[in-house]
Protein backbone atom coordinates (compact mmCIF):
# COMPACT_ATOMS: atom_id res chain seq x y z
CA UNK A 1 0.00 0.00 0.00
CA UNK A 2 2.85 2.39 0.75
CA UNK A 3 4.98 1.57 -2.28
CA UNK A 4 4.82 3.32 -5.63
CA UNK A 5 4.12 0.25 -7.78
CA UNK A 6 0.69 0.81 -9.40
CA UNK A 7 0.38 -2.55 -11.17
CA UNK A 8 1.25 -6.09 -10.08
CA UNK A 9 1.47 -8.86 -12.70
CA UNK A 10 1.52 -12.55 -11.78
CA UNK A 11 1.88 -15.40 -14.27
CA UNK A 12 0.49 -18.70 -12.96
CA UNK A 13 0.84 -17.69 -9.33
CA UNK A 14 -1.08 -20.88 -8.52
CA UNK A 15 1.61 -23.23 -9.89
CA UNK A 16 2.42 -25.96 -7.39
CA UNK A 17 -0.10 -24.94 -4.74
CA UNK A 18 -3.57 -26.11 -3.84
CA UNK A 19 -6.29 -26.16 -1.22
CA UNK A 20 -6.08 -23.62 1.58
CA UNK A 21 -2.90 -22.13 0.09
CA UNK A 22 -4.78 -21.19 -3.10
CA UNK A 23 -7.49 -19.63 -0.96
CA UNK A 24 -4.88 -17.61 0.97
CA UNK A 25 -3.26 -16.41 -2.26
CA UNK A 26 -6.69 -15.46 -3.66
CA UNK A 27 -7.41 -13.41 -0.52
CA UNK A 28 -4.08 -11.58 -0.70
CA UNK A 29 -4.55 -10.78 -4.38
CA UNK A 30 -8.07 -9.53 -3.69
CA UNK A 31 -6.86 -7.17 -0.97
CA UNK A 32 -3.85 -6.02 -3.03
CA UNK A 33 -6.31 -5.11 -5.80
CA UNK A 34 -8.08 -2.65 -3.52
CA UNK A 35 -5.16 -0.22 -3.98
CA UNK A 36 -3.44 -1.45 -7.14
CA UNK A 37 -4.18 -2.94 -10.51
CA UNK A 38 -3.53 -6.69 -10.30
CA UNK A 39 -3.20 -8.79 -13.45
CA UNK A 40 -3.01 -12.50 -12.84
CA UNK A 41 -2.81 -15.48 -15.20
CA UNK A 42 -4.26 -18.43 -13.32
CA UNK A 43 -5.74 -21.88 -13.73
CA UNK A 44 -7.21 -21.84 -10.21
CA UNK A 45 -10.95 -21.17 -10.05
CA UNK A 46 -10.67 -19.74 -6.53
CA UNK A 47 -8.22 -17.10 -7.75
CA UNK A 48 -10.14 -16.34 -10.95
CA UNK A 49 -13.36 -16.11 -8.97
CA UNK A 50 -12.02 -13.28 -6.81
CA UNK A 51 -11.23 -11.06 -9.81
CA UNK A 52 -13.33 -8.01 -10.61
CA UNK A 53 -12.80 -8.59 -14.34
CA UNK A 54 -12.23 -12.00 -15.92
CA UNK A 55 -10.65 -12.58 -19.33
CA UNK A 56 -10.42 -15.88 -21.20
CA UNK A 57 -7.24 -16.21 -23.24
CA UNK A 58 -6.97 -18.87 -25.93
CA UNK A 59 -4.11 -19.73 -28.23
CA UNK A 60 -4.25 -21.52 -31.58
CA UNK A 61 -1.97 -22.25 -34.51
CA UNK A 62 -3.25 -21.09 -37.90
CA UNK A 63 -1.11 -21.46 -41.00
CA UNK A 64 2.06 -21.87 -38.98
CA UNK A 65 1.36 -18.75 -36.94
CA UNK A 66 0.23 -18.55 -33.36
CA UNK A 67 -2.93 -16.56 -32.73
CA UNK A 68 -4.05 -15.37 -29.35
CA UNK A 69 -7.62 -14.39 -28.57
CA UNK A 70 -8.58 -12.41 -25.47
CA UNK A 71 -12.24 -12.24 -24.47
CA UNK A 72 -13.71 -10.45 -21.46
CA UNK A 73 -16.23 -12.75 -19.85
CA UNK A 74 -19.66 -11.55 -18.80
CA UNK A 75 -21.75 -12.98 -15.97
CA UNK A 76 -22.99 -16.29 -17.44
CA UNK A 77 -19.78 -16.82 -19.41
CA UNK A 78 -17.83 -16.36 -16.23
CA UNK A 79 -19.88 -19.00 -14.42
CA UNK A 80 -19.27 -21.43 -17.28
CA UNK A 81 -15.52 -20.73 -17.28
CA UNK A 82 -15.31 -21.37 -13.54
CA UNK A 83 -17.24 -24.62 -14.15
CA UNK A 84 -14.69 -25.57 -16.81
CA UNK A 85 -11.81 -24.67 -14.49
CA UNK A 86 -13.35 -26.92 -11.84
CA UNK A 87 -13.35 -29.78 -14.35
CA UNK A 88 -17.12 -29.92 -14.68
CA UNK A 89 -19.71 -29.46 -17.38
CA UNK A 90 -22.78 -27.27 -17.80
CA UNK A 91 -25.13 -30.18 -17.11
CA UNK A 92 -23.74 -30.83 -13.62
CA UNK A 93 -25.89 -28.88 -11.16
CA UNK A 94 -23.45 -29.36 -8.27
CA UNK A 95 -20.57 -27.89 -10.27
CA UNK A 96 -22.73 -24.99 -11.48
CA UNK A 97 -23.69 -24.23 -7.87
CA UNK A 98 -20.06 -24.46 -6.77
CA UNK A 99 -19.01 -22.00 -9.51
CA UNK A 100 -21.78 -19.59 -8.49
CA UNK A 101 -20.67 -19.81 -4.85
CA UNK A 102 -17.07 -19.03 -5.81
CA UNK A 103 -18.23 -15.92 -7.68
CA UNK A 104 -20.67 -14.92 -4.93
CA UNK A 105 -17.84 -15.02 -2.39
CA UNK A 106 -16.12 -12.21 -4.30
CA UNK A 107 -19.22 -10.04 -4.15
CA UNK A 108 -19.43 -10.49 -0.39
CA UNK A 109 -15.83 -9.29 -0.01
Amino acid sequence: ENDQIPTLIFDEIDAGIGGVTVQAVAERLYYAAQNKQVICVTHAPLIAGRAQTHFYISKSAVGGKTRIKVQQLQSDERVMEIVRMLGGTADEEATLNHARQILKYREEG
